[in-house]
Parts: C-alpha cells; structure tokens; sequence
C-alpha cells in the first residue's frame, strides 16, 4: 500500500486520467486472490474518498468503478462505512464523472430502499445541478424492479421531483 500511497501522492498534471486509471486497476488486482476485501486496501480507498481534493481530479472515478466490481469482497462494515462517507461528501463531489459513479455505486450495490433513501436525502438538500446524475441511477433502479409497486411509484415520483428541480 505504500507504493500506491506514494504514487497517488505524485500524479502528474498530464495525463492525470490514464496514471489513476492504471493504480486503480493495480489496486483491484491486489485483492483479486482475496475472498475479502483487505483492510488495508479498504483502507486506502476510503483515504481517497475523503480527499475531496483526489475526488475532483480528472480519472478518480475510476477508484469507484474498480471498487463496484468488488462489492461482493466488502463486509457490511465496509459498505456502511463508504455509504457514509459518499453521503457526508456528495455536495463536494463534482470532478468529471465521479458523481455519477457514485451514484451508480449506491443504486447497485445497495437495497432498493437504502439507495430511494439516500437519494430522497440529496434532492430535499440539493439543487438539480449537484443531483442530477441521480437520476441515471433511478433509471437503474426502476429497470432492476420492472413492476408495479410502491418502490417503483417512489422512484418515479422522486426522478419527477429532481427534473422539476431542473425547471
């Protein structure tokens, strides 16, 4: 971890996407032979998304994807843990795609519920221009359920709610 801890230390000002892209995959290719994710590549992770600073750099994104094909590796400690600190930070997140990633991190890798939940949060908080990705994830929301029924009618009335923000 200290290897990537000193590369994510020097990114350079070129190029910045491909360099993060690349530690990225490294790091997903550490815990790939583990049945779990590591603490300390957890720990890593969740040093990264606290960063606003490292968020708003062109290709940090790319730390929630690899991240997202690992959620099976993640105990539920670990999942409430980034849940938490992508909720406290979401306002702050605006660098090139990563509001998006989150947002589908939290559509796919939790409940129904808990995902309708946090995004009802962010559209009673925020104004359209900070939300607006949630509504790619309600759209994944609404495919996964394809039926009639309350969490379906909550999701659709809350993708209203954040257009209407728009108008």
């Amino acid at each position: 971890m200290s290897e990537h801890r000193k590369q994510l230390k020097e990114i350079p000002l070129t190029k910045t996407k491909k360099y993060l892209e690349d530690i990225a995959f490294e790091l997903e290719m550490e815990s790939l032979g583990a049945p779990v994710m590591p603490d300390d590549i957890f720990a890593l992770y969740v040093e990264l998304f606290e960063d606003i600073s490292f968020c708003l750099k062109k290709g940090s994104y790319h730390f929630v994807a690899s991240l997202y094909s690992k959620v099976n590796k993640l105990s539920d400690s670990q999942k409430n843990q980034l849940l938490d600190i992508f909720v406290v930070n979401f306002s702050q997140y605006d660098g090139l795609d990563f509001r998006l990633w989150v947002c589908s991190f939290i559509a796919k890798c939790y409940s129904n519920e808990t995902a309708l939940g946090v995004f009802e949060s962010f559209a009673e908080k925020y104004e359209f221009d900070v939300i607006a990705d949630v509504l790619v994830a309600l759209e994944t929301i609404m495919y996964r359920l394809k039926k009639e029924g309350l969490e379906t009618q909550r999701a659709v009335l809350l993708y209203k709610k954040i257009l209407q923000k728009d108008a």
